[in-house]
């Protein structure tokens, strides 16, 4: 499989999150994108992590940076404060989809918005911050019929490794900056992750990125992780 070919069999939804999610990264911000979709299987808001990224966020969205800000502007959220609160709750199936796999907050937030059968979908697992467990640990979440899917392929790789390659960068004495400097994914970074920053650096989109390290990522073995993919919780 070529990347154009990979790319246009994406879903758009997940192509959207990528495009958040590479956007971050440039910002210098934590690169995760997360897109809402309505029950009608349309793209309904999009946004992307701003916790460390000190422009102004469009309206409604929550801003961070170094000095002001907030803590709380992750993706998911970011794209959850752009749904009515009325037309969020007018029908049951909505779907959200993240790069990373949402955080306790995010879960819960998630869980608030929605009602009935709602599905959560991620690229790259969070082992440090997993948030899953929270759907189901609330009365009000045991409510709802929840719906996971974990993206797998080279894709899913693509968004473990932006995470990495910012990660050991920006905030290198974190724990997850540790568990990136362990096998599976050291070797890949040494290999990508200077090339992802020249792309960066020149402007180049997710598309051109992905393009070029396609052959390092098509075959690199992802982290195991623990999941439900497509299962009911």
């Amino acid at each position: 499989m070529v990347i154009d070919e990979g790319w246009s069999q994406l879903p758009e939804h997940w192509r959207s999150a990528f495009r958040q999610a590479w956007a971050a990264y440039v910002a210098d911000t934590i690169p995760v994108g997360a897109v809402v979709v309505d029950p009608h299987g349309v793209i309904a808001a999009e946004a992307r992590n701003r916790i460390f990224d000190a422009g102004a966020p469009p309206p409604g969205q929550l801003a961070g940076s170094w000095l002001a800000g907030s803590w709380l502007a992750h993706a998911e959220l970011n794209a959850i404060a752009q749904i009515d609160a009325e037309r969020s709750r007018m029908a049951e199936g909505w779907a959200v989809y993240t790069t990373l796999e949402p955080c306790p907050m995010c879960a819960g937030a998630i869980t608030v918005a929605f009602r009935g059968r709602v599905t959560v979908g991620y690229a790259s697992g969070d082992p440090t911050s997993s948030g899953l467990r929270v759907l189901t640990e609330t009365d009000i979440g045991r409510r709802r019929q929840w719906q996971i899917q974990k993206l797998r392929g080279p894709f899913a790789v693509f968004a473990d490794l932006l995470l990495a390659v910012y990660t050991v960068e920006a905030r290198p004495t974190s724990l997850t900056a540790a568990r990136y400097r362990e096998p599976p994914w050291w070797p890949l970074i040494e290999t990508t992750g200077a090339v992802i920053a020249r792309e960066r650096d020149r402007g180049a989109s997710v598309e051109q990125v992905l393009a070029t390290i396609w052959a390092a990522i098509e075959h690199a073995q992802e982290a195991p992780v623990i999941d439900s993919s497509s299962e009911a919780l």
